[in-house]
């Protein structure tokens, strides 16, 4: 009799430890035994937190070196006339040397292109691009500095508007690549894209490649602040009047 007592005990006595151990186990996480949900997009954080607003203004910097990029290639007759020639320009404020990220990114930039089918010709609102890696060298004595890619056909810019992410960009027989700090007028002329940079020195080599070039989704939601993709922004599906100044500095007003 006492052996069945003292073991009702123990039984009632692991049950209480159980259950006390369940209730702490809930005190600090309300959620567990139950099977996650997902939420909808009314019920996530809105755009106004800590995080959101460094991602915008991290967009928003990028867009006005962006501008100056611009302003310095206005100040060259040359290159402010293939401007004004170009479909599209890839424009990247701050490059040094070449790099290889493995899963990660080797540079950031942003991307416009001429509106199709209006009488204005118009530049798009700017989209935002990474890339993993690039060919380009700096010749020994050349400083950090800025490049831009004009995309001198509408051919040149067709993958920028598509979408197809990620991919290269670089020289092949449907496409020519010029080198402005090498390159004559002619070549200009002749070329699919013209490449541009102010480093006190010209890139070394005759090959230019620019790899595992794609959008970046989290820096044009912040701009935007909706959920957008590149291939919206370049067809002119939305706007932001903090990219008029880019816009203009390119040649044309904003549409």
């Amino acid at each position: 009799m006492l052996g069945r007592v003292m073991c009702t005990l123990t039984t009632a006595s692991a049950l209480f430890l159980v259950s006390t151990a369940a209730a702490d186990t809930a005190a600090e996480n309300p959620l567990a035994g139950q099977e996650p949900r997902q939420l909808e997009s009314s019920q996530l954080t809105p755009r106004d937190g800590s995080v959101e607003k460094d991602a915008r203004s991290e967009a928003r910097e990028l867009v006005e070196n962006a501008q100056r990029v611009v302003e310095e290639m206005r100040a060259d007759p040359e290159i402010a006339n293939l401007l004004d020639r170009a479909e599209g320009i890839f424009i990247v404020p701050h490059y040094a040397e070449p790099v290889a990220v493995i899963g990660g990114r080797g540079g950031e930039g942003v991307v416009l292109v001429r509106q199709k089918g209006t009488q204005a010709r118009g530049w798009s609102s700017p989209a935002f691009f990474d890339f993993g890696s690039t060919s380009l060298r700096p010749n020994v004595g050349a400083k950090a500095g800025s490049f831009a890619m004009l995309m001198m056909t509408p051919e040149a810019s067709d993958k920028f508007r598509t979408g197809q992410d990620p991919w290269t960009l670089e020289a092949s027989d449907d496409q020519t690549i010029a080198n402005y700090s090498t390159a004559t007028g002619e070549a200009f002329g002749e070329a699919d894209m013209v490449l541009w940079s102010n480093t006190a020195g010209s890139y070394a080599g005759a090959d230019i490649s620019i790899n595992n070039i794609s959008s970046d989704e989290q820096e044009n939601q912040a701009f935007y602040s909706v959920a957008v993709d590149a291939r919206q922004i370049l067809a002119g599906g939305v706007s932001n009047g903090y990219a008029d100044e880019l816009r203009e500095a390119l040649g044309q007003p904003g549409l």
